[in-house]
Order: C-alpha cells, then structure tokens, then sequence
C-alpha cells in the first residue's frame, strides 16, 4: 500500500509503502524490476492461546513506547495514538519496530521471528535499549553544554579581573604590595560573581607569597 508520495527537487519521487502481509521470497527471476516468485504468510493471532501473557507484553510496550514517543520529536501524536489502540499484536511490533532506529537486518531478524512472543519480546528489549542510549546522549549533551558555559563565564570573569588590574595599573610583579592591591579593589563596585573571583585570584597571590 502507497503511504506516502513526495517529490523532490531533483524532479524524481521518494515513494513510502506499507506491507501488508509477510511475505517469503522463494526465487529471483529479475532483480533489477523485484520481479519474485514465493508465497504470502497470514499472521492471524488466536487469543485463545497465551492470552495473558500476550495482553501483559503488550501493556508494557505501549507504556514504554509512550515514554519512547516522548523522547523521539520525530513520532507525532497520531502515530502514537493510532500504535497504541491497536489490539493487534502483530502491528504493535511492526509499526513500533518501524519508528525505532534499528538496523534493516534486526528489522528482518523481527520479520523471521516465528512466534508472536518472541517478536513482542524483542520490541520490549529493543524499546528499552533505545531509551537508555537516548538518555545517555542527552545527559552527555547536557554535560557538555554546562561545560562550555562554564569555560565561558569563566574566561569572561578572568577578563573582567585583567582589565580591573590595568585600570588601577598593576603589573605582574611578584613585589607587588598585596594588601595595598586587596584595598582597591574592596573599593571597586563588582558584581558577586567577579566580587568571587577577584578573591580566589588574591588568595592564590597571598599563598604564593607567603612562602
């Protein structure tokens, strides 16, 4: 089924189907125009079998998914609507499996599963290992942020105090008189962060020449 065409720049059309049934290629007769020859297979679920454990997989993915869909600004709210409602097992797995950014082997590795548990089973464990590594990434993001902004604010208050030091005409003199320094400065309206850093710069100036 066509589920979207678009056309592109170049003038040619980016065209996105949807299976609707598996479908095992057992012969190639021309490759270049997907010309095969092999037979559908009808996925059909009987609830009669393994209903509680089924319903109790399924509830836990479309709650993980919803945590999933949260993180992912690519899925939209109708998708995950539409995933979610669904009492199918079968395209609870392949629509979830579609919106995870998986591998195209581990998304036919899902196809080959033979038993509905296993493929439920292994879109929980696919969710749950995505949402761990979205988590990571955006705590190292963060980390890295908070990082340059504090390098930033930094350099901007070691500045501050070198132009403060040229105003009152201080040099780097290792004779320089300390206290005399700490009073003018005491006199100088800072904010607290340069009030701050003003200060760790003379306590490490009355270490070094306390020796």
């Amino acid at each position: 089924e066509i589920k979207q065409i678009v056309k592109l720049t170049d003038g040619t059309f980016k065209v996105m189907l949807v299976g609707l049934n598996l479908f095992n290629i057992e012969k190639f007769y021309n490759e270049k125009i997907l010309y095969v020859e092999g037979n559908v297979i009808k996925e059909v679920y009987n609830w009669d079998k393994n209903k509680t454990e089924v319903e109790a997989v399924m509830r836990n993915i479309i709650t993980i998914f919803q945590k999933y869909a949260k993180l992912d600004p690519a899925i939209n709210i109708e998708d995950v609507i539409d995933i979610v409602s669904t009492d199918n097992p079968y395209k609870l797995c392949y629509e979830i499996g579609a919106k995870l950014n998986l591998k195209v082997k581990e998304k036919q590795a899902l196809l080959e599963m033979e038993t509905i548990t296993e493929k439920l089973e292994h879109i929980y464990a696919m969710l749950s290992s995505e949402i761990e590594i979205i988590q990571i990434d955006k705590k190292i993001k963060e980390k890295v942020k908070n990082q340059i902004s504090k390098n930033h604010k930094e350099f901007y208050l070691q500045e501050q105090l070198n132009a403060i030091q040229n105003e009152l005409g201080i040099k780097a003199d290792p004779k320089s008189d300390i206290l005399e320094l700490e009073k003018k400065l005491n006199n100088l309206k800072l904010t607290e962060e340069a009030r701050n850093k003003v200060n760790e710069e003379l306590k490490k100036l009355k270490l070094i020449f306390s020796f």
